[in-house]
C-alpha cells in the first residue's frame, strides 16, 4: 500500500508492480500474466508489450486479464499493471536465468524539461 500512496503523491505517470509466483510444487506457476483494471488505454498496450517481451525470452504468455477488485489497480491515480511472472518457462525455448525478488513495484514520473 505504501508504494501506491507514494506513486499517487508523486503524481507518477504509471505504476507497475511485478510479482514472482512461486510454489513448493515444481512447475505449478509457469508463464507470465499481467493484470489490469480494465482492458483499455495505455495500460493495455503496456501489459501486452511486457508479456510479449517476456515471451520472447522464454516465458509462456498467459495473457492480459481484467482484475478491477485488486487494490493496487483500483487505488492508483495513474495507469497500473500487476505483472505475475511464474518460475518456469516454456519447454520449447532455451531456459534463461531470470532473477527477481518475490515482488517489487516501481513507478515513473516524467519531469518536464525547463526552458533554458
Amino acid at each position: 500500500m505504501y508504494a501506491i500512496l507514494q506513486a499517487n503523491r508523486e503524481e507518477a505517470d504509471y505504476f507497475i508492480s511485478i510479482h514472482r509466483n512461486s510454489s513448493p510444487r515444481q512447475n505449478q506457476y509457469q508463464g507470465v500474466e499481467t493484470l489490469i483494471y480494465d482492458k483499455s488505454g495505455i495500460k493495455l498496450k503496456m501489459a501486452e508489450a511486457i508479456n510479449g517481451a517476456l515471451e520472447e525470452v522464454g516465458f509462456r504468455n498467459l495473457g492480459v486479464k481484467e482484475r478491477p477488485g485488486l487494490v493496487v489497480l483500483r487505488r492508483t491515480n495513474m495507469p497500473a499493471l500487476l505483472v505475475e511472472a511464474g518460475e518456469g518457462m516454456s519447454r520449447n525455448k532455451a531456459r534463461a536465468e531470470v532473477t527477481l525478488p518475490a515482488s517489487f513495484a516501481f513507478f515513473r514520473r516524467t519531469v518536464p524539461a525547463t526552458a533554458a
